[in-house]
């Protein structure tokens, strides 16, 4: 009985051994340890008043996948999910997040985090002040034309700098959407203004989408999206056409045209010339508009500046985009001295007087139209009338083209700001001598898109 009493506890014993054994091969370790993951915040790009761009890179989940990353801010330090938050997605590598509903002028904290099962992890904290509103640079993108398969032309306006002086400026490009600088891009001078680009280096038959680039002290900032495609190679939808060479030049005037001799089997929408102080302007700069199909027409070029120097191209649109002639130059003439020096006119700019340095008249006979500029300081400001020359006694109302036309210009290759509303008054007109007198007002909105300004008061007694 005594041998039996051993035997079973004997067998209970190796029993409980064998169910109390782990399952894992011998030398094995079962002591691995999970952590929260590893992260690191992202730089603050892309600042203005009211949201910025940042985001992280996670380099180690831990041991234990990520379920969820993001940002978090505040307007204290250390910020937690507790505190605003985004939400991108989750496990390991990089993510990039907006951060919005912000306060102008306001100082915030910033951190990446990332949540396993052990907890929620956060990067090193970065800070930045959202700036004011007026300090945030007004940017447009311009239509992209001369597409091929391989390049195109980009242009862009910088309007204001937003009281910080312009470091850098250009377009972006890439074939995804919403590109940066860290995309391709151009690099084209420092300032406000209208800028021309050459897009190189491209893949035929692709979409690429686009972005004028402005950089101050504050940030880079980017104006409008817009998209474009390369054509296939063999296309034979690309306009063949010149630029005739100028004539007619004067102070503030002269003659071009174009000759289209292929629409590339896709009928011509829009065909003129296109001109500005810069090389290579295009459609975004001064234009004018002379009907539709191929073959040979002439433009006049007005309200110019003396004395300066001009570029043109004939341009022509068809469905597949628009293009370009080749370059001409020419310089205008100094000031006409048959101009009599007590002529008289008179106008205010929003509401302040606009008093100019150079005031000139003449008759354009191509166009058979009276030109009036008004120049302010030897610059590119200027207020100018544009109208029949066979004026009558009358009121008559403005337009951005057409016979009545007025116009502001405030930078050199800047297409100016066009009346579009506004009445031109004429008390008389001496056709024999040369003399005409009347009353003018107009608001004239700009050819880019975006701002106005009121031209009021104005009154000339001008012989051209």
């Amino acid at each position: 009985m005594k041998k039996i009493a051993i035997i079973l506890s004997i067998s209970l014993t190796i029993c409980a051994l064998f169910f109390n054994c782990s399952n894992e091969p011998i030398g094995s370790s079962s002591d691995t340890t999970t952590t929260i993951p590893t992260l690191t915040s992202s730089p603050i790009t892309n600042i203005d008043a009211t949201s910025s761009t940042t985001g992280g890179n996670i380099t180690s989940d831990g041991g234990a996948s990520i379920t969820a990353r993001g940002i978090v801010w505040g307007i204290s330090q250390n910020p937690t999910t507790a505190d605003s938050k985004t939400t991108n997605g989750t496990g390991i590598g990089s993510f990039s997040s907006s951060i919005t509903s912000l306060t102008v002028n306001t100082t915030y904290y910033v951190r990446a985090y990332a949540t396993n099962s052990i907890g929620t992890a956060y990067g090193n904290q970065v800070y930045f002040k959202t700036i004011s509103s007026s300090s945030i640079p007004t940017i447009t993108t311009s239509v992209i034309s001369n597409i091929k398969t391989n390049l195109a032309d980009g242009a862009g306006n910088i309007s204001s700098d937003g009281g910080t002086p312009i470091t850098a400026r250009g377009i972006v490009w890439s074939t995804t959407q919403n590109p940066t600088t860290a995309d391709s891009k151009t690099n084209n001078g420092t300032g406000t203004g209208n800028f021309n680009s050459s897009i190189t280096s491209l893949t035929e038959n692709t979409t690429y989408y686009v972005r004028a680039y402005a950089t101050n002290s504050n940030g880079t900032y980017y104006g409008n999206q817009v998209s474009f495609k390369t054509i296939t190679s063999g296309s034979s939808s690309i306009p063949t056409l010149t630029t005739l060479a100028m004539n007619n030049i004067t102070p503030n005037s002269g003659t071009s045209g174009g000759n289209i001799t292929s629409d590339g089997g896709a009928s011509i929408t829009a065909r003129g010339i296109v001109w500005g102080t810069s090389q290579n302007p295009t459609t975004a700069n001064s234009k004018t508009t002379n009907g539709t199909g191929i073959g040979s027409f002439t433009s006049s070029i007005t309200l110019l500046l003396a004395n300066t120097t001009y570029y043109v191209r004939a341009y022509a649109t068809n469905s597949i985009g628009t293009y370009y002639g080749n370059q001409v130059t020419f310089t205008t003439t100094t000031t006409s001295s048959s101009t009599p020096s007590n002529n008289s006119f008179f106008a205010k700019l929003d509401g302040v007087q606009f008093v100019q340095t150079i005031l000139y008249a003449q008759k354009i006979s191509l166009s058979n139209k009276i030109s009036i500029v008004a120049n302010r300081g030897g610059g590119a400001e200027a207020i100018g009338l544009n109208f029949r020359a066979d004026i009558t006694a009358g009121t008559y109302s403005f337009s951005a083209f057409g016979d009545y036309v007025g116009q502001y210009t405030l930078t050199a290759g800047d297409p100016g700001f066009a009346a579009d509303s506004g009445t031109l008054t004429i008390s008389s007109h001496d056709t024999a001598n040369k003399r005409v007198v009347g009353t003018f007002n107009f608001t004239a909105t700009s050819l880019l898109g975006s701002g106005s300004h009121k031209i009021t008061e104005g009154s000339f007694d001008i012989k051209y």
